[in-house]
């Protein structure tokens, strides 16, 4: 069973809102085991979110963990729900989604993967006690930071918002979430073999490649991410923000 790590976030979590986290993990779990819906996709998984946990911590560093409460919390969420719209492709093809996955085409991935921020958005809103998640002032701001994890521009998410009291930084965290979220780039996303399995794109192929041959990513020298296999070097805390 994979368990959120502890209080990485914000050691002083109110009880009533940590008491939610670990059955939102444990049912972010179930909702991936078994069978990946659609396994031509790189880890979108449990795995990938306590990676996105990780990466969180030198962030937040940076930032002398200034985030309060309900930040705090609407992160920690959002990290564990940003992609379960992977696992809901229904919501992108329809009723096409019924079709045998060896016919779906190039057209209908792209649809998901576009899509699949907004599908994490509709299950949180629609369900939130499947994922353990009270129904709450809380849910519409988790909803929004999760979908808003694959947006590069951000001028359209709110930038704040209060929530029982407290001012949230909406547009702040969608953007600590996608920077994590980036950042797990490395050969633990993929399984090679996998491809021998099922046919993609060759630009989807140029993807899990990229991922084959990071060994790992790291935050060093305020804030740029380097991937020390790859030779690649980017300053995304400072693109970002």
């Amino acid at each position: 069973m994979i368990q959120l790590p502890k209080d990485k976030i914000n050691p002083e979590l109110r009880a009533d809102l940590q008491a939610t986290l670990t059955p939102l993990a444990r049912r972010v779990q179930a909702i991936w085991s078994g069978r990946t819906a659609l396994p031509h996709f790189t880890d979108h998984g449990p795995h990938h979110c306590a990676r996105i946990e990780e990466h969180l911590t030198p962030l937040l560093r940076l930032l002398n963990n200034q985030l309060n409460l309900a930040e705090s919390y609407i992160l920690k969420c959002s990290v564990w729900t940003h992609d379960i719209g992977m696992q809901d492709p229904k919501f992108a093809l329809g009723d096409l989604a019924d079709k045998p996955i060896t016919e779906f085409n190039d057209s209908d991935f792209i649809a998901i993967r576009n899509r699949h921020p907004e599908a994490s958005q509709a299950w949180i809103m629609r369900t939130p006690e499947d994922l353990h998640l009270e129904r709450n002032a809380f849910v519409v701001p988790i909803g929004i930071v999760a979908r808003a994890h694959s947006n590069y521009d951000f001028q359209d998410v709110q930038e704040v918002r209060y929530v029982e009291g407290y001012t949230v930084r909406l547009r702040l965290l969608a953007i600590l979430l996608t920077i994590a979220d980036e950042l797990d780039l490395d050969t633990r996303r993929v399984n090679m073999d996998a491809l021998k399995q099922f046919s993609i794109s060759a630009e989807s192929k140029e993807h899990w490649w990229c991922h084959h041959y990071v060994d790992a990513v790291r935050i060093i020298d305020q804030g740029v991410p380097r991937h020390p296999r790859g030779g690649l070097e980017t300053t995304c805390y400072g693109w970002y923000l």
